[in-house]
C-alpha cells in the first residue's frame, strides 16, 4: 500500500512538472525531436530533477534500520549522503551554482519575469503566451520557475514521508 501511494505521489508530481515544462518549451525546438542527439531543454531538466528526487525519496522512505541493519539516525554516512543528494538537487533547481547545472547537462530555466514583464503584464513577443496556459503554469509564471521547481521537489519529499508515516500508524 505504501509503495503504491508513493508511486502515485511521484507520478502525479512528474506529470505536473511535465505539464508546466511544456508550457515553456518551444514546440519547434530541435531538442524535442525523438531519436535525435541529446540537447538539454526545460522538459528533460524538470524530468531529471523530479525523477532523481523520487529515487532518493523512495530509498530514504523505505529504508528500514533495526533489527537487521543500522538505523538511519545512527548511520551517519548514509544520512549525510542523502542530505548531500537533497542539497545538490535543490541547488540545481534554484540554479544557485550554474557550473553544477552544466555538469549535469541541465538547461537554464526560463526567466518568467521576461514572460510577464516587470509590471506583471503579459509580453506579447513571447512564443508560448501564458494567457492561454493552465492556471498552474500561470502561477509558475508569477512565482518564478526556479522557485516552483524547488517547491515541487519539496512537496514530493514531504508528501511521501507523510504518507509513509500515516500508513505505518494505521497498519502497525
Amino acid at each position: 500500500m505504501s509503495i503504491a501511494a508513493q508511486f502515485g505521489i511521484h507520478l502525479g508530481l512528474i506529470l505536473v512538472g511535465t505539464e508546466i515544462s511544456l508550457t515553456f518549451v518551444d514546440p519547434y525546438d530541435p531538442s524535442i525531436t525523438p531519436d535525435a542527439a541529446f540537447y538539454p531543454n526545460v522538459l528533460n531538466t524538470c524530468t531529471f530533477l523530479l525523477t532523481m528526487v523520487a529515487t532518493i525519496n523512495t530509498f530514504a522512505v523505505n529504508y528500514r534500520g533495526k533489527p537487521f541493519m543500522q538505523d538511519l539516525r545512527d548511520n551517519t554516512m548514509l544520512k549525510r549522503s542523502l542530505q548531500l543528494c537533497y542539497a545538490v538537487l535543490f541547488i540545481c533547481a534554484l540554479e544557485v551554482f550554474p557550473p553544477l547545472n552544466d555538469l549535469f547537462q541541465l538547461s537554464p530555466f526560463p526567466d518568467t519575469s521576461i514572460v510577464l514583464g516587470a509590471d506583471g503584464a503579459m509580453d506579447d513577443d513571447w512564443i508560448g503566451s501564458l494567457e492561454d496556459a493552465p492556471p498552474l503554469a500561470q502561477l509558475v509564471g508569477q512565482a518564478g520557475f526556479q522557485l516552483s521547481m524547488a517547491g515541487l521537489l519539496l512537496v514530493d519529499t514531504i508528501a511521501v514521508f507523510a504518507v509513509e508515516r500515516i500508513i505505518l500508524r494505521v497498519f502497525d
